[in-house]
C-alpha cells in the first residue's frame, strides 16, 4: 500500500502506517507465483476488513463502531447509498483492464473480485480505497490517543478448473494503521522522526560526557598505580587498597554504562532509518 510506515520503536514490532481520513490510497495486490493455465485468464477473490489492535477494543466491537457511527454525518460524500462505511472502494478508469468487481460486505469490510492474464509476470491489481474514520472515534473521552486499526487482507485464486478455497485455508496479511484528520498524518511521522532525532542528540552528548569521564577514570587509576620512588616508605596503608579498589569498580561501571549507551545509540539509529515510503507484505498463499 503507498502509505508511508511510521518510525517502528520495538525490534521485531509490526510497522504501523499513518493514515489521514478522505485521502485515497492505492493497494496493489500481486501474485508472485501465478497459476499455470493452458488458456483463458485468472481469477482472484481480495477481501479487505477492519479489526481493532487493543484487546480491550476487541472485546467490545459493536460499542466501538456505535460510538463511531453516532459521530457520522450522513449528507457527507463518504457514504454508501445512505450509509456510513469505514472502508470505501473509490473507482478509477484506470484499472478497468483488471475487470474489478466490488462486493460491499459491511460497513467494515469489501470483496475485490478481478482477473489477470497468467502469462503476465506477477499479476496485480491496483485499487484505490479511502479510509473514513478517525483513530479517535472509538473513545467519548476528549484528548485521548487514537487507537491502531489491523487492515486486514484475504486472496484466494478462482479459476474455471478449481473450486474457490476457503477462507481458512487462505494466508491472512494485516497493516497496522493509524487515521488522522487530513495532513494529520505527515505531521505526526514529522513529529516523530524530530523527537527521535532529538532523542539520538542527547544520547551522544551522554556518551561524550561517559567516555570523557572514563578517559579521566583511567589516568587516575594509571597515577595511583606509580611505584613508590626509592627511599620512601614502601608501606601501604588499608586506605590506599580501599580507594585503588573503588577506582577500579568505578572504571568497570563507566565502561558498562558507555556500552550500554552505544547499544543504544545504534537502536536508535536503526529505529530513525526504519520508515519506509511504502508498506509491503508478502504472502505465500496455499497451493
Amino acid at each position: 500500500m503507498q502509505a508511508k510506515t511510521a518510525i517502528v520503536r520495538n525490534v521485531g514490532g509490526t510497522p504501523l502506517s499513518y493514515l489521514n481520513k478522505g485521502q485515497v490510497y492505492n493497494l496493489t495486490v500481486l501474485d508472485p507465483m501465478p497459476s499455470m493455465i493452458s488458456s483463458g485468464f485468472i481469477s482472484y477473490r481480495t477481501f479487505v476488513y477492519l479489526s481493532f489492535d487493543d484487546e480491550e477494543q476487541n472485546t467490545k466491537v459493536a460499542a466501538c463502531w456505535q460510538l463511531w457511527e453516532e459521530n457520522c454525518d450522513l449528507s457527507k460524500p463518504d457514504c454508501c447509498e445512505g450509509k456510513q462505511v469505514a472502508v470505501e472502494y473509490i473507482e478509477s478508469h484506470i484499472y478497468n483492464q483488471h475487470h474489478v468487481q466490488i462486493k460491499r460486505k459491511s460497513f467494515d469490510r469489501l470483496s475485490i473480485t478481478w482477473t489477470a492474464d497468467p502469462t503476465v509476470e506477477n499479476p496485480r491489481c491496483s485499487v484505490h480505497l479511502r479510509f473514513n474514520f478517525l483513530s479517535t472515534d472509538f473513545s467519548r473521552s476528549k484528548g485521548v490517543r487514537g487507537i491502531p486499526v489491523r487492515f486486514y487482507i484475504k486472496t484466494q485464486v478462482i479459476s474455471p478448473q478449481e473450486p474457490v478455497r476457503p477462507l481458512d485455508e487462505t494466508k491472512v496479511a494485516y497493516y497496522r494503521i493509524k487515521v488522522f484528520r487530513p495532513h494529520g498524518a505527515e505531521r505526526k511521522l514529522k513529529n516523530d522522526t524530530m523527537q527521535t532525532k532529538k532523542e539520538i542528540q542527547k544520547l551522544g552528548q551522554r556518551i561524550a560526557q561517559a567516555e570523557s569521564n572514563l578517559s579521566k577514570r583511567k589516568r587516575d587509576a594509571q597515577f595511583a598505580a606509580k611505584p613508590i620512588a626509592a627511599g620512601r616508605s614502601t608501606k601501604i596503608s588499608k586506605h590506599t587498597y580501599t580507594r585503588a579498589a573503588a577506582k577500579k569498580h568505578s572504571i568497570r561501571d563507566t565502561t558498562l554504562s558507555l556500552c550500554s549507551l552505544k547499544a543504544k545509540m545504534t537502536s536508535m539509529q536503526c529505529m530513525l532509518s526504519s520508515a519506509c515510503s511504502e508498506n509491503v507484505l508478502v504472502v505465500h498463499r496455499s497451493v
